[in-house]
């Protein structure tokens, strides 16, 4: 029995780390996982969040420029609408500055002219090599954002840029303006995103790459958001493949620009830190459980101790040297087993001295039957056979058999008296059995 409550609290013991191992690996891999996927499209939030007072405020910039510096974009090239496009653009910048807006407006016409508020001319330069000009140059596209940088490690070289081509009456693209929001603070989580190594890039409606953590990915067209949204969803994360690497892709999309900010972070670390998180709690779970399996072993066996006890008294008892057990109230168990088993010997010895008491009057009332059956047959026959023998002369016989009759009679005859030693019982045969010769002498036999 001790071994089958061992085996059980074993069977048990495994079936508990299974069931812990499996529930700390999932809810561990799973809390990992969804915590850091959850926790990244918060901070992708948190960026298109940062950018939509932002990306508001230069639209409505856009289009103010665009009213007032349309008509003069239109007009017919020459030094006298040169010099009025760049008085213009100066006072525009002052009204700017004026009410606390620091944007930056270039305006790059098809014609090669170039007018722009930043002192610095070779950004402007930097601007006409980008492939999202060249659509704006071509007219492939009306409107479009962008993030700008120089020196990815310079947050001061950062700017979000919006752009807007300008049509001629006749509907052909002969120019483009450029707002560009030099805000470092709108940009200090992209800048964070990308000193921790992250791939950030941000698409617009069309797929087009507007700003990448790779200055030469800006401009091209990655993907169809139709596709985009049926692979990975919006606002959601997945684990995906990347060569030889694990990368969670996390994505929020901006529902009032159409914007879909993306990030792409390497977690094998992270998965490896889950990991190891897991190894320890599962190296606590099973000390844990060697400790449980030890203490349940000694608490296992302390009880079953008692009833290995118990059973052996029992087991060396002899059938016919039946004793009672010492009561044992160390559990209950034992003690009802104890009590029982004393109760049942005291019950069995009662029966066996009953049915001694049934078996000795039943041998009485059998032995008193027979003694009243063979007594007057035995008496009355000897005492014939004495007569007999007195009849015919034979005295000396007839008075041997008397001395024996009363000899024989002097024997207790009582059913108490069960065994009679041998010794008397020879004698007994030899006083009965006597040997005598027949009268005729033709052979011999036996007067009882």
């Amino acid at each position: 029995m001790s071994q089958a409550v061992i085996a059980t609290s074993l069977l048990c013991i495994v079936v508990s780390v299974i069931i812990a191992v499996s529930a700390i690996a999932y809810f561990t891999f799973h809390l990992v996982v969804q915590e850091k996927g959850e926790s990244r499209v918060d901070v992708l939030q948190q960026i298109s969040d940062s950018n939509s007072v932002n990306r508001t405020n230069m639209v409505n910039v856009m289009n103010m420029v665009y009213e007032d510096f349309y008509g003069v974009l239109t007009a017919q090239a020459s030094e006298q609408t040169t010099k009025q496009i760049a008085q213009e653009l100066q006072e525009t910048d002052a009204l700017l500055e004026h009410i606390g807006m620091d944007f930056t407006i270039d305006i790059v016409m098809n014609d090669h002219r170039q007018f722009t508020t930043d002192e610095d001319e070779s950004n402007i330069q930097s601007l006409q090599s980008t492939y999202w000009y060249i659509r704006h140059y071509s007219g492939e596209t009306d409107t479009s954002w962008n993030l700008r940088f120089w020196d990815v490690s310079d947050i001061s070289s950062y700017g979000l840029s919006y752009g807007r081509t300008v049509y001629d009456p006749d509907g052909a693209p002969i120019g483009v303006i450029v707002i560009t929001s030099e805000h470092e603070a709108l940009f200090r989580t992209f800048q964070k995103l990308v000193s921790d190594g992250a791939k950030v890039y941000i698409l617009d409606q069309n797929g087009i790459i507007i700003c990448h953590t790779n200055a030469q990915r800006v401009g091209n067209w990655m993907t169809s958001m139709e596709a985009f949204e049926e692979e990975y969803g919006y606002n959601s994360y997945r684990i995906i493949r990347r060569g030889d690497e694990n990368v969670i892709l996390a994505n929020y999309r901006d529902q009032d620009s159409g914007w879909t900010f993306v990030e792409e972070q390497n977690i094998d670390a992270l998965l490896r830190e889950g990991f190891e998180l897991i190894r320890n709690c599962l190296l606590v779970v099973l000390a844990g459980c060697l400790i449980a399996g030890i203490l349940a072993y000694v608490r296992v066996k302390q009880v079953t101790n008692v009833l290995v006890e118990v059973t052996g008294t029992i087991g060396d008892m002899r059938a016919d040297r039946l004793t009672p057990l010492p009561v044992s109230d160390a559990y209950e168990e034992t003690y009802v087993l104890s009590t029982a088993f004393n109760g049942m010997i005291h019950r069995i010895k009662e029966l066996i001295e009953d049915i001694r008491l049934r078996e000795q009057e039943k041998q009485r009332t059998e032995y008193d039957f027979l003694q009243a059956q063979i007594n007057p047959h035995f008496l009355n026959n000897t005492l014939l056979a004495v007569k007999s023998l007195i009849a015919m002369g034979n005295v000396d016989r007839a008075g041997r058999m008397m001395n024996e009759l009363v000899e024989l009679l002097h024997i207790p005859s009582t059913p108490e008296i069960q065994f009679v030693p041998l010794e008397e019982e020879l004698h007994l045969v030899r006083k009965l059995y006597r040997h005598y010769e027949l009268p005729d002498g033709k052979g011999r036999g036996i007067f009882l």
